[in-house]
């Protein structure tokens, strides 16, 4: 009689740290995002200036770009329209915003962003947004609400 086989053991998904690059002029909106990722596999570097945008994107390597739409400079659709023009796009490009949903879905539609991010105070609803974009993202925090914020495909 052949032996039985060994039971399988389980093993935890490994967590891979993710990079997300975030252009927003507001220190504070900076901080709280900072804070609210605080404890997930979700690293952030940013940046104030959009000018610094292309170069952070080679340099960092993220895995995902969040670019406030609402910047002094420069708007944020027409960052991601120009990386799109000169192909500086390794990661996808979302726009951030508290902007009504039918607003941002026109700007993505227009600047061709791979979706966009609802502004929000609520760290667990910011996680489930973000994960959209990240493909492998190992979380606990699931909902059966997160589809509420994904973009309608056109």
């Amino acid at each position: 009689m052949p032996p039985k086989p060994l039971p399988s053991i389980p093993v935890p998904a490994r967590t891979v740290p993710r990079k997300i690059l975030v252009v927003d002029d507001n220190e504070t909106g900076i901080r709280a995002l900072k804070r609210a990722l605080r404890g997930t596999n979700l690293h952030v570097v940013s940046t104030h200036s959009p000018f610094e945008f292309a170069e952070l994107l080679k340099r960092e390597k993220p895995d995902l770009a969040l670019v406030d739409v609402n910047l002094p400079a420069i708007n944020g659709d027409k960052i991601v329209s120009i990386a799109r023009m000169y192909d500086e796009q390794p990661c996808p490009l979302v726009l951030y915003s508290a902007r009504a949903p039918h607003e941002l879905e026109a700007l993505v539609r227009d600047c061709g962003a791979a979706g966009w991010v609802y502004k929000s105070g609520d760290s667990k609803d910011l996680v489930r947004q973000l994960e959209r974009y990240l493909p492998g993202t190992t979380s606990t925090i699931r909902s059966a609400d997160a589809n509420r914020y994904r973009r309608k495909s056109a």
